[in-house]
């Protein structure tokens, strides 16, 4: 018999509403452990776009607050960093109490729904809370890419990452360089192992209509040769070169046209 675990999820981001895209793969991981007939308890700041009841079946919200002001609400959500490359002034002037919340709620949460493990989505900053916070729980770690970045550029998150890579029993990465760059950040002793990102089949399937609707949204015709490209707009993603590589093969076939989506601050 399956033992059935009480999992504290620690993230900064989560999708705030149904329907949003932000964080938007957490959602079928915390159903996903769920379903699989666990207790899991998310622990995420407040933000004020937040529409979540209390608990949706198995999964339960606990959303700290930690701005004095609506307008400081930018520690995670795909707020505290600037196209990911850097941080904005403003999350740095909300870092000091947004962690100090997040590790009261984390451990107030593991405290009362007495938990049997914690798991942090990205190293930094959630993974160094839930190593305060769990003690002697075992401790995942799951890489989503964004966390590796910060700690190979900045010397403190440097040091948060080997000190949660030293508390952890396993990390997780979505793919094998952010597993291989982590390594190098102190996760050599550490078990680890590359889970990449999961496709639901039942909603991304072929649909005849809506793919003569986008045609036609964008005035295409059935001759074009399409490439869509769907992401946050941020440096990391490459947009780029995937730009500059259409362009190059626009002047081979002149039929082929470049379809970009999302937002971001590239």
């Amino acid at each position: 018999m399956t033992t059935q675990h009480t999992v504290v999820m620690v993230t900064t981001s989560y999708p705030r509403f149904p329907g949003d895209l932000t964080g938007t793969f957490l959602e079928p991981i915390a159903h996903g452990v769920a379903n699989r007939g666990h207790r899991v308890h998310v622990v995420a700041p407040w933000h004020p776009d937040v529409q979540r009841p209390d608990r949706e079946g198995n999964v339960h919200f606990h959303f700290y607050q930690y701005a004095p002001s609506d307008a400081l609400n930018v520690f995670g959500y795909a707020s505290a960093l600037k196209a990911d490359t850097s941080m904005r002034l403003s999350a740095y002037a909300v870092t000091p109490f947004a962690l100090y919340a997040g590790l009261k709620e984390t451990r107030r949460v593991i405290q009362t729904y007495r938990a049997t493990m914690v798991h942090a989505h990205w190293v930094i900053p959630n993974g160094f809370i839930a190593s305060l916070a769990s003690r002697s729980l075992p401790l995942v770690v799951s890489l989503h890419g964004s966390d590796v970045y910060v700690a190979e550029k900045y010397s403190f998150a440097s040091l948060a990452a080997r000190r949660t890579f030293a508390r952890t029993q396993w990390v997780t990465a979505c793919s094998e360089d952010l597993r291989s760059r982590a390594l190098r950040l102190g996760a050599s002793n550490v078990q680890s192992e590359v889970i990449p990102y999961g496709v639901d089949i039942d909603r991304f399937q072929p649909n005849s209509d809506a793919h003569l609707e986008l045609r036609s949204t964008h005035s295409l015709t059935t001759d074009h040769c399409v490439v869509l490209c769907v992401g946050r707009l941020v440096r990391k993603k490459g947009f780029e070169y995937l730009i500059d590589a259409v362009a190059s093969l626009a002047k081979q076939q002149p039929t082929v046209r470049l379809v970009v989506a999302g937002d971001g601050d590239l």
